[in-house]
């Protein structure tokens, strides 16, 4: 099972680690993450919905994790609404580490500014994840358009980074 840190891994700036926000609409998050366990160290948030706000807040009782909600339209979060929060929180800009899901549901609210796409140098083929899922387009003109303004090694992976087309 995945239990990231999701903190700063570079030596000496530990202690410079962004505030690490984990979506949970459900209420699922367990107490036994290391997210959870280190709340203290590094501020951790979720966010949840409504109805699984009282239950979340009794799961996380003894940790530090601060509980903030959203909305739900049809079983997912409003996407919008997750970044109005974390606005009135005063949080303005926000790194994302997700699975294709999340990716694709940003890229199609127009919510990602910019892409940095690390490529390692192994191949995992039809056996992996996408890392966009659908981004639901009726025709190839409708994709949404970056521009590849930087191009780096890091170590072997090679790091992209993509900037949104201004309209």
């Amino acid at each position: 099972a995945d239990d990231p840190d999701l903190g700063c891994r570079i030596a000496g700036l530990e202690t410079f680690s962004p505030v690490r926000i984990v979506l949970d609409r459900q209420g699922k998050l367990s107490k036994r993450l290391k997210l959870v366990q280190t709340a203290d160290k590094t501020p951790t948030w979720v966010i949840t919905s409504d109805q699984n706000k009282a239950r979340l807040a009794g799961q996380l009782s003894e940790s530090a994790v601060k509980i903030l909600v959203a909305r739900c339209d049809d079983d997912h979060f409003d996407l919008h609404d997750v970044m109005q929060t974390l606005g009135h929180a005063g949080i303005t800009r926000v790194m994302v580490e997700s699975g294709g899901h999340l990716a694709a549901g940003l890229i199609r609210q127009k919510l990602v500014d910019r892409i940095i796409h690390f490529t390692a140098p192994f191949l995992i083929g039809a056996e992996g994840k996408a890392m966009i899922g659908n981004l639901a387009l009726e025709e190839i003109t409708q994709m949404p358009g970056y521009h590849r303004t930087n191009l780096h090694a890091v170590g072997q992976d090679i790091a992209v980074t993509y900037e949104k087309e201004t309209e």
